[in-house]
């Protein structure tokens, strides 16, 4: 992602924040209909809360004549099947899912084309189209307030006047657009990863080509940095290879000392022993030679 988009994604996540305590039409406790969250549901939930809507619906009030009995019913045992089965993985908010829905939402958007609906205005489709379109065009507050207003209204849309959209909305996006700041914050990350979902009246087909030439200098880019890794890893091999080379190098050349300090320290004991037999064969031949005189002496 580029540092313009990346700028344009940090602004709008701060307007979203500082605005989220305002009246805005696009208010998920007013206009978005209560629907069951049936993704974080066990199957018995699914069966109570399904049960008591079609009580709810079909109930009727009779009068009570007199006299009247008590009628005794028979129920029949049936088996509730959903499409959408239960996944708890889904209990925890993963940013991926988020990815996967705000890009699965803007294709909804985009087929039943919300976004040309509500960008109506001449000045804002201006200002869509210079940003999209020129690369040196930086993100404005105005840009953001256009783009946080048309997909409110898109939302509204969706959510409120179902029917009249031509596209089928599951319970999965609309349980996600029951969050109208997060729908918003992946409709325009998935927008801005995927440019072939940008509208062509804003700039689709020269924010494609943008893309593409991007992704070559990304892919460029990684090639080189690949190269530089490669050079640093045989460089600090290399120096790995030097130092156990010198470690070797300096063990031996001990070893060798020591070896010589052994042999030297040998031959100064086996030096030291010879001085020791010679003086005492030197004892020995003098008390011999004593000896000798002695008993010439007496003869």
């Amino acid at each position: 992602m580029s540092d313009r988009n990346f700028k344009l994604l940090q602004m709008f996540n701060d307007y979203l924040d500082n605005n989220k305590n305002l009246p805005s039409a696009m208010s998920s406790q007013q206009n978005i209909p209560d629907c069951p969250v049936l993704l974080n549901m066990s199957e018995e939930e699914k069966t109570r809360i399904t049960i008591r809507k079609i009580l709810d619906e079909e109930q009727e009030v009779y009068e009570q004549y007199q006299p009247f009995r008590p009628v005794l019913l028979n129920e029949v045992d049936y088996e509730l099947k959903w499409f959408l089965k239960y996944n708890p993985s889904l209990n925890q908010e993963q940013p991926r899912e988020s990815l996967i829905l705000g890009k699965k939402l803007l294709q909804l958007i985009i087929k039943a084309q919300l976004f040309e609906a509500h960008s109506f205005k001449s000045d804002d489709v201006r200002i869509l189209y210079c940003f999209f379109t020129e690369i040196k065009q930086p993100p404005t507050l105005k840009l953001i307030e256009v783009l946080d207003g048309i997909f409110s209204a898109a939302l509204q849309q969706i959510c409120t006047f179902s029917d009249r959209v031509s596209v089928m909305i599951d319970y999965q996006v609309r349980e996600f657009i029951r969050d109208p700041n997060r729908a918003k914050r992946s409709i325009l990350k998935s927008m801005l990863r995927h440019p072939e979902l940008i509208p062509e009246c804003w700039g689709s087909e020269a924010a494609q080509v943008r893309w593409r030439d991007g992704k070559e200098i990304e892919r460029l880019r990684a090639i080189e940095e690949e190269k530089e890794r490669q050079i640093v890893i045989a460089k600090e091999l290399e120096e790995k290879e030097k130092k156990e080379r010198e470690e070797k190098e300096k063990e031996e050349k001990e070893k060798e000392e020591k070896e010589k300090e052994e042999k030297e320290k040998e031959e100064k004991e086996k030096i030291k022993d010879k001085k020791k037999e010679e003086e005492k064969e030197e004892k020995k031949r003098k008390k011999r030679k004593r000896k000798r005189r002695k008993g010439e002496g007496k003869s």
